[in-house]
């Protein structure tokens, strides 16, 4: 199954889901936008009515990817609409993939990363009053050069950036 064929399927069972989602709860379906650019170890996300997918998993994980993380994210999309204040893996949204989709809900995948690429991510050696070294990332590291100041989790001291 090439690229195209993947993304199709992928987005039939997410529309799927959906309106059976939608009818069940009583909502009314508004139009979803589905994409493929997620990139790392995160194989989908959601944001209101915006579903996101990582191509690289699915290539990897198809099969396992089309029972499992197209419902995962309607059922974030369901929950959202119906309980707003609700927290993202929450007793509603478990509530919604058992009731709903007769799912088990579990928030995290075990699928086969070995071809998925990563981002090499740096650390940064910084200094407190403890006695252990501590790294920061990039990010936190910039914030520092830029006076923002992060304190050591065990001796409540600040971190200073060594290199």
């Amino acid at each position: 199954m090439n690229d195209t064929q993947m993304r199709y399927a992928i987005k039939m069972k997410t529309e799927l889901d959906y309106e059976k989602g939608c009818q069940l709860m009583g909502l009314t379906p508004h139009p979803l936008n589905i994409t493929f650019d997620i990139k790392g170890r995160t194989a989908g996300q959601q944001l209101r009515q915006n579903i996101r997918f990582n191509m690289d998993i699915i290539r990897n994980n198809f099969s396992q990817f089309m029972q499992r993380t197209p419902t995962h994210e309607v059922a974030h999309v369901l929950t959202t609409r119906k309980y707003p204040r609700a927290s993202a893996h929450g007793r509603e949204w478990q509530g919604v993939m058992w009731s709903v989709f007769g799912v088990e809900p579990s928030r995290c995948h075990n699928y086969d990363m070995e071809n998925v690429p990563t981002r090499n991510t740096k650390t940064h050696l910084c200094d407190c009053a403890c006695s252990e070294p501590h790294y920061v990332s990039t990010r936190l590291r910039n914030n520092m050069l830029k006076g923002k100041r992060y304190l050591c989790g065990k001796c409540r001291k600040p971190l200073t950036y060594v290199r």
